[in-house]
């Protein structure tokens, strides 16, 4: 089965097979990329998955879906500019994907409503899912991929 022809970030599901399944490159010697295998029907298993490149800034909206899992080119996602009504129910943020959150613990977890409109922060991992814990489009925060070097002078 030849992968190369998906597009960046496209979904594909597997056929069932009893056979293991082998990744095998035969592209450039040392890739970058993520693959990221879920089980049919695993917890949260319709999750929407967004995928950042080191240019992209998104802002992202959970209208219908309280969870989103972002992977990383760069192997950082950064989480910024969050708006909205928080009061309630503070968003959380795991170093893992949506089949993986029970037993995991947060990398972030939101303490306020007021809290949240001055929070900046990365997370150093490929894979980062963020838990809005309530929908709609009055909640948004920003996502970013590249790497910032922050400069203190004291």
């Amino acid at each position: 089965m030849d992968l190369s022809n998906l597009k960046l970030g496209q979904v594909f599901e597997l056929p069932e097979d009893d056979a293991p399944y082998i990744l095998s490159n035969q592209g450039p010697e040392n890739p970058s990329f993520i693959l990221y295998a879920v089980e049919k029907g695993s917890m949260n298993y319709n999750t929407k998955v967004l995928y950042l490149t080191i240019q992209d800034t998104i802002t992202y909206k959970p209208t219908d879906d309280k969870l989103l899992t972002v992977l990383s080119q760069s192997g950082v996602v950064r989480f910024s500019d969050f708006g909205g009504d928080f009061s309630g129910a503070p968003p959380a943020v795991y170093a893992a994907g949506f089949d993986a959150l029970i037993g995991c613990r947060p990398v972030f977890n939101g303490m306020s409503a007021s809290y949240m409109a001055n929070t900046n922060f990365p997370v150093y991992s490929p894979m980062t899912t963020i838990d809005f814990k309530k929908t709609g489009s009055d909640r948004s925060v920003q996502l970013s991929s590249a790497i910032v070097a922050t400069l203190i002078l004291v």
